[in-house]
């Protein structure tokens, strides 16, 4: 059965509770000081905030995917440092190519309008999340990271923001067997609005866009309709759209937890 959004947010409240216990990421400037150096650097090396930057400042949406995955590989092996006595001032914005065209929700058309098949539709929606969700995890580690936060934080969100690239990738391949791409299809720029709202403030840019956004993206897409992505001739494969929806709903998960 589908969970209604409230239960959804109530047991993911009930999970950050139960894990605060543990674990506690989100901690204030004075209480990260107890940890005695929080700086791993090693001369010679590349740090990840400068690799963070190189993300952020990369438009185009493949490069910007391979930027990240190789950040990932290079940051499990030890060939990044970490210097958080070196701040990396983040860009005001991410670089973006110039497709797709971002309006406000209300601008927004529906597939219908724009004569694009739902499934497809759906596919560049999700696209466009990931896509921001990639930006928005090393705008997170770049633009908090004089909140001296624990080695095991920037472990967790290194492998979220692979994640998303890796999610963008699928989701943009699906698109190709169709002849679209991403960028062809108008989007919103809602997503990157909320965490402009939130850049003063760590524990707001994890509440609203972890606990929040993700959370209300995971139910919106866990309960749309399977039947409007139905296998047709000459048209997305809608069996195999709806698994991977279902696949990256429950990595979206595991982020949250």
């Amino acid at each position: 059965t589908r969970r209604s959004y409230c239960e959804h947010l109530s047991e993911l409240h009930h999970r950050v509770r139960s894990i605060r216990t543990n674990r506690t990421h989100v901690r204030t400037i004075s209480n990260a000081q107890e940890d005695s150096c929080v700086i791993h650097k090693h001369d010679g090396e590349l740090n990840l905030l400068e690799q963070a930057k190189k993300v952020l400042l990369t438009p185009d949406p493949i490069q910007k995917v391979a930027i990240t995955l190789e950040t990932q590989k290079r940051w499990k092996v030890g060939d990044l440092s970490l210097d958080l006595a070196k701040k990396v001032q983040p860009p005001d914005t991410p670089s973006r190519p110039d497709k797709p065209i971002c309006v406000p929700p209300k601008q927004m058309k529906s597939a219908k309008q724009l004569n694009v098949p739902l499934p497809t539709y759906l596919l560049h929606s999700l696209a466009h999340i990931e896509l921001n969700a990639i930006d928005m995890v090393w705008d997170m580690l770049l633009r908090y990271s004089d909140c001296r936060m624990p080695r095991e934080f920037f472990d967790d969100f290194v492998d979220v923001a692979a994640d998303e690239a890796r999610h963008f990738s699928l989701l943009n391949e699906a698109m190709s067997t169709v002849g679209f791409t991403y960028g062809d299809i108008m989007s919103h720029d809602s997503l990157w609005k909320n965490a402009e709202r939130t850049k003063h403030d760590l524990k707001a840019r994890i509440a609203v866009m972890q606990l929040v956004q993700e959370a209300r993206a995971l139910d919106a897409q866990v309960s749309s309709p399977s039947s409007h992505l139905t296998c047709n001739p000459g048209k997305v494969d809608g069996s195999c759209i709806f698994a991977r929806k279902q696949t990256l709903c429950r990595i979206g998960q595991a982020h949250l937890q």
